[in-house]
């Protein structure tokens, strides 16, 4: 079938992070959403050696898992285009694992550092800021939540709240994860949905569990994960948020299930002045994700969150993509670039000698372009035309 007929887009030029390999002189096409091909030089010791990969199928998903739906469907562009992307660097868009995205809202609030996240609660309960949010409505809470998002890259987020109607997130303009089981916390388990048993045991293994869980620094927080245990709601599909207060042991418990931690270090270095201890964490093998948690305690943004720590540049990449989609039993559709992949693609300015390093000290400022399935939906100015 003719290109023109199939709307194939390509990104020719600049350097991929798939995010595990690094391709320079890139060619990536896109039909349907999907990236269908990757092709460049790939560096090793000594030269180049090329590499190209297509695929004319879709990828499977693990037995019995679902697939992600489209917020609408994504077919790309109605004819062949062709997006010069020489001197840029491209990556898979970013995955927010953790947010809630109606504490969307500026600024950070409270006066810590507090001993668990129940103190912090009743301290800012009635909080003017608070108070002036809720003048809004939760649709428009909710879309400035999104763009929040958006403007740093990134084009998967997971909303920890309760269950709206799924429209409630088409409406959204980025993808937002909202079919999983929930917990608030232990000591208010069903503010948010059922029991633990109960929203565990809908997931079915096939979505996330997702729990804030010894968020804090004192007995309570230290408690927690025991509890959970307990219930029988640790596996490998349990999003752990926060996990501050974690014993060695428990820490390989953990790392035995298959669990995922989202990390959100910002906000708990805010809060209680303490975080994760990661690592530990990444030495016992623990699959690690970074969120940025609500705008009342985190990050302005994901970008905001990586951006000066001291972990090695592709470790901080993995954990906004890779790591990310496998908590949240998406590794084979989101979070990586690869024929088969929703065509979720971050184009940033620049071209380093580190592209790794380039990736996690962008700012929104760089973003040059941002697909979601294969539509723009950010960019500079000279991909007007393509927008339209």
């Amino acid at each position: 079938m003719a290109d023109s007929e199939i709307g194939v887009v390509r990104l020719v030029g600049g350097t991929a992070l798939t995010p595990h390999q690094l391709i320079r002189d890139m060619s990536l096409a896109i039909s349907n959403g999907r990236i269908v091909s990757l092709s460049g030089r790939v560096p090793i010791s000594g030269g180049d050696v090329p590499s190209h990969e297509e695929t004319p199928s879709l990828p499977q998903t693990r037995a019995g898992q679902d697939t992600l739906p489209s917020q609408e469907p994504h077919g790309g562009f109605n004819e062949s285009i062709t997006i010069d992307t020489k001197g840029m660097t491209i990556l898979p868009g970013l995955i927010n694992i953790h947010d809630h995205l109606l504490g969307t809202w500026h600024s950070k609030i409270g006066g810590g550092p507090y001993p668990n996240v129940y103190r912090w609660l009743k301290a800012v309960e009635y909080h003017p800021l608070r108070i002036e949010c809720k003048k809004n409505t939760e649709e428009d809470i909710y879309l400035l939540g999104a763009y929040k998002n958006l403007f740093s890259g990134v084009t998967t987020v997971l909303d920890h709240y309760i269950r709206y109607d799924p429209d409630f997130y088409q409406a959204l303009p980025l993808r937002v994860i909202h079919e999983f089981g929930r917990t608030w916390t232990l000591r208010e388990e069903t503010g948010w949905g059922g029991t633990i048993e109960e929203e565990f045991s809908r997931t079915n293994g096939r979505q996330p569990y997702v729990i804030h869980i010894a968020e804090g620094v004192d007995g309570e927080a230290r408690s927690e994960l025991a509890a959970l245990e307990r219930r029988g709601a640790l596996a490998r599909n349990t999003v752990l948020v926060h996990a501050i207060a974690l014993s060695d042991q428990e820490i390989e418990l953990i790392a035995q299930r298959g669990a995922t931690v989202a990390w959100c270090p910002a906000s708990n270095i805010f809060l209680y002045g303490a975080t994760a201890n990661l690592p530990e964490l990444l030495s016992s093998g623990v699959n690690v994700a970074i969120g940025t948690d609500s705008s009342w305690s985190g990050s302005a943004n994901l970008l905001e969150e990586i951006l000066g720590h001291p972990l090695d540049a592709r470790t901080l990449l993995s954990m906004v993509t890779t790591n990310a989609a496998t908590g949240l039993l998406r590794r084979e559709e989101i979070g990586a670039l690869a024929p088969g992949y929703l065509a979720d693609i971050l184009v940033l300015e620049g071209e380093e000698p580190d592209p790794y390093e380039r990736a996690v000290r962008a700012n929104p400022e760089d973003i040059d372009l941002l697909l979601l399935e294969g539509r723009p939906v950010l960019g500079s100015i000279r991909h007007e035309d393509i927008a339209s």
